[in-house]
């Protein structure tokens, strides 16, 4: 529900929000020692709003309701067991009329509003009614200059279920068991609208958890849980072992907490680090992701270069965007021959992907070996193409994600005997010394809502782009600490209304 009172006292707040935090389960009441709720019901949190204003009347044949002295910040918190809250504006309040199951749009909210009688502070009104559609700026009624909003309504009288009628009717009074009388243009209005479940539509949506110099910031663990408790099931984390064994870790915890239809959309993708090391060996590995038994599927970046010994004359610092372009072909063939049937039948799923970048980093001789040695040599199991993609990196002042080449891309693997493709890295910077003119906080949001949004038009199901990245990781990035992050190092989402 949502409630608003744009000049309401606190003790009458806190009041107002315990009543109604009782009653918003559709109907079902829950005492406040119900301290549980079925695990379906709680896997995805329950937002539920807050509005404030300083009138509220009726106009255009009482199917609008104008608010008057509306107060710009909306507060947003979520029902039990989850424990959130921030602040969001009218036009990300908007936003959840958007289209789709268990939207605003798909069941309109249910609003019980409570105020005073204009001019009669003694007179308590309340009255519950359903906001049909997405509040917008109401230009047709003396506003005084005041900032209004309007919402197209259904209403019933003191929650009876007969609607309203009458020219002049706004509300009904309730107080002490008196008959209920027309409350006009009421004033001190609180407004508690009826919780939504707000989850990105972002299966085609993942985010890197990177850090270098151990960098795991006291946050991260809640980034992770905000995460996928918005919705966000796909994961990619750099390495096996020290550090980021604790983003496993809180993955592996959180999706413990989903259904198992949600458990079953959970990946993780990790770079090999070319087997390299006690911590990066085949075994190890195979040894770490048994730990973690609520992750059951699993993808693994086949590095076809050694990022951890620079000695190595096959090293390079990043084997995304380095593709095949060091590629010892003969090691790395033996390379997949031992790694591949070792992460068969196991408890989990494994699926493999080969840094591709370019036909600069990977000429397609090199390629049409390494599809021999992978897609040739073991049918059944999927191999992918990767790559970065970065328009803020090449100039390009448009904040709309390019999925025309993200599909491009996607066919090219295909035509190249390939399962499809991914992209491992993408993102807007807020801020970057080397591109100041279109690196902001604005861009890296509208580029964000831009890529979630137009996921679904991915030609594949399965192509996943990874945004880089999470937020508050030690990593040269290019631009600064906090550029690129999805979150501040507070914890809090830069683009709250992206999602």
């Amino acid at each position: 529900m949502l409630c608003s009172n744009m000049v309401m006292r606190w003790r009458n707040f806190f009041f107002f929000a315990l009543f109604c935090l009782i009653f918003s389960w559709g109907g079902i009441a829950y005492s406040s020692d119900d301290v549980s709720l079925p695990k379906e019901d709680t896997e995805t949190p329950s937002w539920l709003y807050v509005i404030r204003a300083d009138r509220a009347t009726l106009a255009e044949g009482n199917s609008l309701l104008a608010l008057e002295g509306i107060d710009p910040d909306i507060l947003a918190f979520t029902d039990r067991p989850y424990r959130e809250h921030k602040i969001i504006t009218w036009d990300e309040f908007a936003e959840l009329w958007g289209e789709g199951e268990g939207s605003f749009a798909d069941v309109p909210p249910n609003v019980v509003l409570s105020g005073t009688a204009m001019g009669d502070s003694s007179t308590h009104c309340g009255a519950e009614v359903e906001f049909l559609d997405a509040p917008a700026l109401y230009a047709g009624y003396d506003l005084g200059g005041r900032n209004a909003i309007k919402v197209p309504i259904h209403s019933w009288a003191d929650g009876l279920g007969y609607p309203m009628v009458g020219a002049e009717v706004l509300i009904k009074v309730l107080y002490e068991g008196a008959a209920p009388r027309a409350c006009r243009p009421m004033e001190e209005v609180s407004g508690f609208v009826d919780s939504v479940v707000t989850t990105c539509a972002c299966s085609n949506f993942g985010v890197n958890i990177f850090g270098l110099s151990g960098g795991w910031g006291v946050n991260q663990e809640a980034m992770i849980k905000t995460l996928i408790q918005t919705g966000v099931r796909k994961f990619r984390v750099n390495n096996i072992g020290g550090w980021p064994d604790r983003a496993y870790e809180a993955i592996n915890q959180e999706t413990g907490k989903l259904s198992q239809t949600e458990q079953d959309k959970v990946s993780v993708y990790v770079p090999s680090q070319y087997f390299v090391g006690p911590n990066f060996s085949i075994n190890a590995t195979k040894n770490k992701f048994s730990g973690w038994p609520n992750i059951k599927h699993w993808v693994i970046q086949l590095d076809a270069c050694n990022p951890v010994d620079t000695s190595s004359p096959v090293y390079c610092s990043n084997p995304t965007e380095a593709g095949l372009s060091r590629v010892d072909l003969a090691a790395y063939e033996a390379q997949i021959h031992q790694a591949v049937p070792a992460f068969q039948g196991q408890s989990y799923s494994v699926e493999f992907v080969i840094p591709y970048q370019d036909e600069s980093a990977s000429p397609q001789s090199v390629l049409a070996q390494v599809k021999k040695a992978t897609v040739d040599a073991f049918p059944g199991v999927r191999f992918t193409l990767e790559k970065t993609e970065y328009p803020f990196w090449v100039g390009s002042t448009s904040t709309d994600f390019p999925v025309d080449q993200a599909n491009a891309f996607d066919q090219f693997a295909k035509s190249n005997g390939f399962a499809g493709g991914t992209f491992a890295e993408t993102g807007w910077p807020s801020a970057c010394p080397k591109n100041p003119a279109t690196a902001s906080l604005t861009n890296e949001c509208a580029f964000l809502k831009s890529l979630i949004q137009g996921s679904s038009g991915f030609s594949d199901a399965k192509f996943v782009a990874y945004w880089w990245l999470m937020g508050a990781e030690d990593v040269n990035d290019g631009c600064g600490p906090d550029s690129w992050g999805l979150f501040d190092p507070s914890g809090s989402f830069k683009c709250p209304g992206s999602f």
